[in-house]
């Protein structure tokens, strides 16, 4: 689609050089990201809803930078943008998907900001999850709800975690989307204090697979990596050391050698 871009639609065009430039950076493709985030500038310049588009790009070239690990220039920039959009009164999705992002840098930030920014990322979460649910997005509620419970895990609060990812959870379910279950029901911390929680992780893992056989999404393979991480921390081995190896094929499926080699560092700690 994107080799065909001049016989597309506007609408299809912005879905396509989102889409193509978000796999290029999942995929460590930095440049050619880049690239499709100029070509795209140059594409909507003279749209209608020139705005809109250029929020979106902007939410994708702020990803860019904080994979790239250029934290101080994404800071300044997500900075800057967010005063940018207060001034002129932005509202819509686009506006949703850039608080998503920059709550994604600040929880990048952690480790060397301190807990204290943990309360912006909640609230730019929190104001992302309003527009979605004002919308009706019921995927973007489920990306808020899984950010919402990784604060909350932060933060120390387990159960309220737990809450959130299995609020993102019910609704992939209500929608269908058992990848998304997947996922969210992956981030649980295990409640090890509950006698069927190791039935309730190999549930998790069993989605995993159902949802394996639609592809080697990178996605997946960083829930295999989520169940890994948790249960290691429980020496529960056998489980993490599985989990580890199905992250590690899907990894070398789609050639990341950066997330192997860190995927094989979690299972040699295992």
């Amino acid at each position: 689609l994107y080799t065909n871009r001049n016989e597309l639609k506007e609408l299809q065009l912005d879905q396509i050089f989102h889409q193509y430039a978000m796999f290029k950076l999942d995929n460590g493709q930095f440049d050619e990201a880049e690239e499709i985030l100029n070509e795209a500038e140059n594409w909507f310049a003279n749209s209608e809803d020139y705005r809109s588009r250029q929020i979106e790009i902007e939410t994708v070239r702020l990803n860019l930078m904080r994979k790239k690990g250029d934290l101080n220039k994404a800071q300044e920039y997500m900075n800057s943008k967010l005063k940018e959009y207060g001034r002129i009164h932005v509202t819509g999705l686009a506006l949703a998907g850039f608080y998503n992002a920059a709550a994604e840098l600040i929880l990048t930030e952690l480790l060397i900001q301190g807990p204290e920014i943990l309360l912006r990322a909640e609230d730019l979460i929190c104001q992302a999850l309003k527009i979605y649910q004002d919308h009706g997005k019921k995927t973007g509620e489920i990306r808020c709800h899984n950010k919402l419970g990784m604060v909350a895990q932060n933060k120390g609060d387990t159960e309220d975690a737990r809450h959130r990812y299995k609020q993102g959870a019910a609704i992939s379910r209500q929608i269908g989307d058992r990848l998304s279950e997947a996922i969210c029901l992956s981030n649980i911390p295990p409640d090890f204090n509950n006698s069927s929680w190791e039935s309730e992780i190999e549930k998790h893992i069993r989605l995993l697979d159902v949802s394996e056989e639609a592809g080697a999404y990178p996605v997946i393979a960083g829930a295999y990596n989520n169940i890994g991480a948790n249960n290691s921390d429980r020496s529960n081995i056998e489980i993490a050391v599985k989990c580890f190896e199905r992250a590690i094929k899907i990894y070398n499926q789609i050639g990341h050698k950066g997330r192997t080699a860190r995927t094989y560092y979690s299972m040699a700690l295992a």
